[in-house]
Order: structure tokens, then sequence, then C-alpha cells
């Protein structure tokens, strides 16, 4: 079961207020509830961008934005991804570029002038809102903003806005009101409509996060990963659950060290399952030519017979369809029968193939007796 994001798409013509909008709306959630990922920030460089018959970069076309990098990266968010992208400075020789980080969230908000008019942004959307206001508003709030924040003299503002953003806004931004959602009236304040999102975006971050998500696992879940995985397989934490490997090995499953070399490994995937807020299983993906190796499937000791680890195996399956893989494999320890019947009862099979334990590298445990493991694996179809 994986519970996509909820994705909030914002649009407006040029000093519509959407900016302050958005300020209001982020600061109404916890950081880890609400994630805004802006249309500023795929701005193409300088040298790419389009300059009028007047030697006068135009920098309100559609061609200005990476729109398919931006694309990419909500997609990415979508499926629990972390994405980073160098902040656009507009060209401001005093602001020095930071990487931005963006990580995933119940829900994330997609704002810019063109997130309507680029179809492959447009179809990622599940709510969108357009803030309007009247064209003389947006005109004295854009001399202001123009003059303050990006230095530009009222001259400059005047021929941007007769022959740049007027024309871009009746073009490529009007023509869509007529798909929002929501229109919110900007010309003395939003605060109605304000309210009414934000109420209804709170009861989408409870369903949300009352409901148990599988995603992939970035570096800050490593200390929560290692204490599940060894609580699961190891001392006498682990003999409430069926995963547990106490009678046959001491020491520990797993490292935070392993872990984060895990992570960081591009043809290894972590999914964890999270209900709640609580961490409560995952399992290890990697990729091996035309198949994928399936290790440390975990469930909590106190959560297992919830159907959680089927929950995994087939979120595991999913992805080996995704990513082209003919076939899952996994190694398992032959006397730990009810984990074999287990496997055997989702399609696995034992190929006849063997493979020793790892008994002199203690990231995997110390053997209290000769062991070896048995190869399963599913084809997939």
């Amino acid at each position: 079961m994986n519970t996509k994001p909820f994705i909030v798409g914002i649009t407006g013509g040029s000093a519509s207020g959407k900016t302050s909008f958005l300020n209001e709306l982020m600061s109404a959630f916890p950081e880890e509830q609400i994630c805004l990922i802006s249309q500023d920030n795929y701005y193409r460089d300088l040298a790419s961008i389009a300059v009028d018959s007047q030697g006068v970069h135009n920098f309100d076309l559609p061609e200005t934005i990476d729109h398919l990098r931006y694309a990419q990266h909500i997609q990415e968010l979508r499926e629990g991804g972390i994405v980073k992208q160098l902040e656009y400075t507009f060209n401001n020789p005093n602001v020095v570029p930071k990487i931005m980080t963006f990580r995933p969230a119940p829900i994330i908000v997609v704002e810019g002038i063109f997130v309507f008019y680029f179809r492959e942004i447009a179809d990622l959307l599940d709510l969108k809102i357009f803030i309007d206001a009247k064209n003389s508003i947006k005109l004295e709030r854009r001399v202001k903003r123009d003059a303050e924040e990006r230095g530009y003299d009222l001259d400059d503002v005047m021929y941007r806005w007769k022959y740049h953003v007027q024309p871009t806004y009746k073009q490529f931004i009007k023509p869509y009101r007529a798909e929002a959602d929501i229109v919110i009236p900007n010309n003395v304040h939003y605060r109605k409509g304000l309210n009414v999102v934000i109420s209804y975006l709170k009861t989408k971050v409870d369903n949300l996060m009352s409901t148990a998500q599988i995603l992939p696992a970035v570096e800050d879940d490593i200390a929560r990963l290692n204490q599940l995985v060894n609580s699961a397989y190891r001392g006498d934490s682990s003999r409430r659950g069926w995963t547990t490997e106490a009678d046959l090995l001491d020491g520990i499953r797993t490292s935070e060290p392993l872990l984060l070399e895990m992570i960081r490994n591009p043809k290894i995937t972590i999914l964890k399952y999270v209900q709640d807020g609580e961490l409560l299983g995952c399992v290890c993906l990697e990729k091996k030519d035309n198949s994928l190796y399936l290790g440390m499937l975990t469930v909590s000791p106190d959560n297992q017979v919830k159907g959680i680890g089927k929950q995994l195996l087939q979120a595991a399956e999913e992805y080996a369809h995704d990513h082209h893989c003919q076939k899952i494999t996994m190694t398992v320890l032959p006397m730990r029968h009810e984990l074999v019947a287990f496997y055997e009862r989702r399609g696995f099979r034992p190929t006849g193939e063997t493979h020793p334990f790892p008994a002199d590298d203690p990231n995997f445990g110390l053997p209290k007796q000769p062991l070896a493991f048995i190869v399963m694996e599913k084809a997939i179809h």
C-alpha cells in the first residue's frame, strides 16, 4: 500500500499575490507535513533566455522554464524521493545561490505562472488554485516588488509589463483559469479563501498520516531502521515475532554505517512501511542485472500478523516490475520453517542452490551453529 501525497498547484498572474498567499499557507502546517517546490527555481540560465526586438530578456515565456526537469522533480517527490535543486537568484549578483533540498510530505505545493500550462505538470496536480486580481492592482504590486527585490527602475518595469507580462497572461495563464478547482480573488485580501484551503488540506493531512505508506527510506531514517531491524532479528525483543533469529545468531543484524552505505548505493532501495508516523517495517531491494535481490524483510515484533510483510512483498514485486526485473531472488536460513512457508505462500520456490553463511563477517551476526542459506526465487510477469 503506497499512499501518494496530495499535490496542490497554485497559479495566477504576475503580482496577483501568490507569494504572500503561499507564505501564510506554508506557515499553517509543520514543516514535515508540507513541501513547496516553486517554478521560480527552474529558470534556464540567462544565455538561454530569449531577447525581444529591443534587446530585453523576456523571462515571461514558457520556454524560459526547464519544465521537464521541474515535472521530473515533482514526480520524484510524489514517489517519496528527495530532490535537490540550485536556487534561482533572478540574476542578482549580490545573492549567492544555495542548494535547495525538497523532501516528500503529505502535501506538496507546486507554484508558478505556468504550472497549469505545462501538461506534464498540470496532470500531476490533485487540486488547482488560481489567485486572481485586477490588472491595475497587479501592476501596482509589480512596480513595488521589482524595484525592491530585483532592482528594476520604473521605465523597465512598465516596459516589461506592457510587452512581456500582459501578453503572457493573456496567452498562457488566463485561458487556464477555467481549469481551476478554486479561484481566490485577491483585490483586497485572500483571507477567507486561504482559510478554506487550509481547512481542506488539514483534513487531507490527517487522512494521509493515519494511512500506512510505503516509501523509499532516506538517510534521516537510519537510526530508526537500525533499531527496527535489530529488534526484529536479534535479542529477546525479537522473540515476540516470527522474524527472530535469536536462537541461531548473536550479535547484530545490521548497523547504522552499513545502512548508510546501502542507502547511498544507487543500486539499492530500502522501502519503509510507516503508519501514523511510526516506522513498522522495511525491506531492502538490490537490482542485479535482470533480477531483484530481496533482503532484510522486517516487521516490528509488536506489529506482526497484521499483513505488513505481505504489503512490503507486494511493493517489492511492483518495484521489480517497474524496473523490468524478470525475477526476485532471496536467501533464507532453511531452519526458519515458518518464514520459508510464508515465502512459499507468496509464490517463491527454492532453486536447489545454497550459499554459505558469512560467518567471518560480524555485520551479519555471530552463528551459534553451522549455517547455510537456501536460495528462493519468484518469476515476475
